[in-house]
């Protein structure tokens, strides 16, 4: 399970990897825009892409602990587009949540 915390700070590998995505349109029921599970960066697996951008090595990746981080990044980018979508921003920086469902999201001040 992801925890929803109450503040998040978006960092710019965050914005990196958004910047990446890979946006297609779902034409499920009446369609929508939607990242690739298959592929969810432009340039490449999702381990390798968010390994790169965080300077992990590629030959440290069997290691378990580095996987967890590489993951925990990778699943932080949920968060890190509801910032950008919600406040129409990219700029780094500490947000907090204003909703309990928290996908409203304002800088932090």
């Amino acid at each position: 399970m992801f925890d929803r915390p109450a503040t998040f700070d978006l960092t710019e590998g965050h914005v990196a990897l958004l910047r990446d995505m890979r946006v297609e349109w779902d034409d499920m029921y009446a369609g929508a825009p939607m990242i690739s599970c298959r592929q969810p960066y432009l340039c490449g697996p999702a381990s390798e892409v968010v390994a790169h951008l965080a300077g992990i090595e590629a030959g440290t990746m069997a290691n378990s602990p580095v996987l967890r981080q590489v993951y925990r990044v990778h699943r932080e980018t949920e968060i890190a587009l509801q910032i950008v979508l919600s406040t129409g921003s990219f700029a780094p920086g500490r947000y907090r949540r204003k909703d309990v469902e928290g996908f409203v999201w304002e800088a932090a001040r």
